[in-house]
């Protein structure tokens, strides 16, 4: 950064501080930000609109996301958001509510909203490399296929666990109709 230039601050929206994904993505954040010489604030709320009135120890929960609000204070140049972990429980378009009141870009962690920038990695591809490495270094190499179906489930939109499970298995099969075949040797 040249002398005089103002350093930039990036805010990272997360679920907690806890979970294993926060704690990733946390982590590759300060990296790169220790590289770029940027600021980062980690604002750790909870989850949008889970309603917990009838647990006792977790009703006011819901304070926690009070600190979201940081972000929108003139300090911040961009936000990284972990809307998945964030929004788990609301709809899509709840969570867009949530991404429009920001005046900053914002990127979005391995989440897709239409009209806001993602950034998601290929979890079939770092399988395959550590399975390949793994065989490099064995005696008996591993050959393995791994096929998956995923769905989202709106809650807004009302689906039984019986039509969630078939729609997932119906991607499932669209999935494994495109895939390439490839195997990790």
């Amino acid at each position: 950064m040249e002398k005089g230039q103002k350093r930039i601050t990036i805010g990272v929206l997360a679920g907690g501080i806890l979970d294993d994904f926060t704690k990733v993505v946390s982590r590759g954040v300060l990296s790169a930000a220790k590289r770029l010489g940027v600021n980062v604030v980690v604002l750790p709320g909870k989850y949008l609109d889970r309603d917990l009135s009838d647990n006792r120890e977790l009703r006011y929960e819901y304070q926690y996301n009070t600190i979201f609000s940081y972000a929108e204070k003139e300090k911040i140049d961009a936000l990284l958001v972990l809307a998945g972990s964030i929004g788990y429980c609301v709809s899509t378009e709840r969570i867009k509510k949530m991404l429009t009141r920001y005046k900053v870009p914002c990127v979005l962690i391995a989440s897709q909203v239409d009209g806001f920038v993602d950034v998601s990695y290929d979890n079939c591809a770092g399988v395959r490399q550590a399975f390949e490495r793994e065989n490099k270094n064995s005696d008996k190499p591993y050959n393995v296929t791994v096929s998956a179906g995923a769905v989202r489930i709106d809650p807004e939109e009302e689906m039984t666990l019986e039509e969630a499970l078939a729609k997932a298995d119906q991607k499932l099969y669209i999935a494994k109709q495109h895939r390439k075949k490839e195997v990790a040797k």
